[in-house]
């Protein structure tokens, strides 16, 4: 019994070092995160429509030393393409693509400064004239620069499903931290 209480202090112990290791060093109660980005169309949408320019807003909250809590509110502007093919239904330019984002996720450290992330929620779109409102997911993967956090370089995958069409992209963007 003594030496199970032994075994089980020291995996304890082991626990609290291993975590601690990788804990991370901003202590802030609360992160505010500017992220310009650039999305890649992915699917049926890179057809009528080209790169998006945009940016997010987050706010992150500390959760334990290994995981966050966060907000974001951002979008972009997926610009139109030209096509004057005869053989589509409707040659000529393709309507650009707005859309707005307001999610809501998680943020885990797998190391000092690698982090996985994963966001859900509602995204709006507005496309010549068309307004739908949608729901919206992006895992992200990431990590965090220096001793104080202040940079952060992410890859998201970010789809937005909509009425008549799924909006997919595979973003970069490089976050400034607050």
């Amino acid at each position: 019994m003594k030496r199970n209480l032994i075994y089980l202090a020291l995996l304890t112990i082991g626990a609290i070092s291993f975590d601690n290791a990788y804990s991370q060093k901003d202590d802030r109660p609360l992160i505010i995160i500017i992220q310009p980005h650039i999305c890649f169309p992915v699917g049926e949408i890179k057809k009528t429509n080209g790169v998006e320019l945009g940016g997010h807003l987050s706010i992150e909250t500390m959760l334990g030393t290994k995981s966050r809590l966060l907000f974001q509110f951002g979008g972009g502007l997926l610009q139109g393409k030209t096509d004057n093919d005869p053989s589509l239904p409707y040659p000529g330019d393709f309507p650009a693509i707005t859309v707005m984002q307001l999610r809501a996720g998680g943020k885990y450290f797998l190391t000092d400064g690698l982090f996985l992330a994963g966001l859900a929620g509602g995204a709006q779109s507005f496309r010549q004239g068309d307004k739908s409102f949608g729901f919206s997911f992006a895992p992200v993967l990431g990590y965090e620069f220096g001793n104080v956090r202040l940079l952060d370089f992410s890859l998201r995958y970010d789809n937005s499903m909509f009425k008549n069409y799924n909006l997919r992209t595979i973003a970069l963007s490089l976050g400034y931290h607050f």
